[in-house]
């Protein structure tokens, strides 16, 4: 499996086409197999659609996305996970243990201690 996380320092990215890297990660029985990072802040919205049709995502994750953008990734068969807030790798945490939903705020711990 394919998960692509839309970007920018190590957080994801406010808006789908406010990501400045694309973090490219591989899954293989339920471990991360492989992680590449992906300067896309050169690419257009659409040109960004092309490029997870065209490495074959599985899955998107990102902050807020436009409806159209969010047809396009539809219609291609990319599951898309939009709305989220966090730092990337604990992001990919949540999605491995099978708990990351739409519109999720994942904290870090000092994050959830400070909220409380």
């Amino acid at each position: 499996m394919k998960l692509a996380l839309c970007t920018h320092n190590s957080r994801i990215a406010p808006k789908y086409y406010d990501a400045t890297a694309l973090v490219l990660v591989t899954i293989h029985n339920g471990t991360v197999e492989h992680r590449r990072d992906i300067a896309v802040e050169t690419l257009t919205p659409d040109e960004l659609c092309t490029l997870v049709r065209h490495m074959k995502v599985d899955v998107v994750i990102c902050g807020g996305i436009r409806k159209d953008y969010q047809e396009k990734l539809k219609e291609a068969s990319i599951e898309l996970i939009y709305n989220v807030i966090g730092n990337v790798d604990d992001v990919v945490k949540k999605f491995l243990e099978g708990r990351l939903y739409t519109g999720e705020i994942v904290r870090t711990q000092t994050e959830r201690e400070d909220f409380v």
